[in-house]
């Protein structure tokens, strides 16, 4: 028994979890979060008598400007896109070579800017 969950549960197999899975949720929820986030607005309360005509401080009013099934779906959806993302971006190791791409263009700058100094 010992021997078959040591095969299952591999320090290989678990870091590939964490990375695929875990950090695409993640940042699957992160974008969701941060898109339902552009639906709402901060506005200051009007001067009247609630405020005793501005002499109290004016309290900050959060409006929502779209209902908020519609917020959700979106949020979702964006979500779900972001998560499908980088799930396709970490199984097909996109992600090694935008890097190498990118260590290349720094490298190449480097040197740029050393010949011209």
């Amino acid at each position: 028994m010992k021997a078959v969950i040591s095969s299952i549960f591999t320090k290989e197999k678990i870091s590939e979890f964490i990375i695929n899975e875990a950090l695409g949720r993640f940042i699957g929820f992160l974008v969701g979060m941060w898109t339902s986030s552009w639906f709402t607005k901060t506005v200051y309360e009007k001067k009247g008598i609630n405020n005793l005509f501005g002499l109290v401080k004016r309290k900050k009013i959060i409006v929502n400007t779209t209902p908020e099934w519609l917020q959700f779906t979106l949020s979702v959806l964006i979500g779900f896109i972001a998560l499908e993302l980088v799930n396709y971006f970490f199984k097909h190791k996109v992600y090694l070579s935008i890097y190498n791409f990118l260590k290349e263009k720094l490298i190449s700058n480097d040197r740029y800017t050393k010949i011209n100094n």
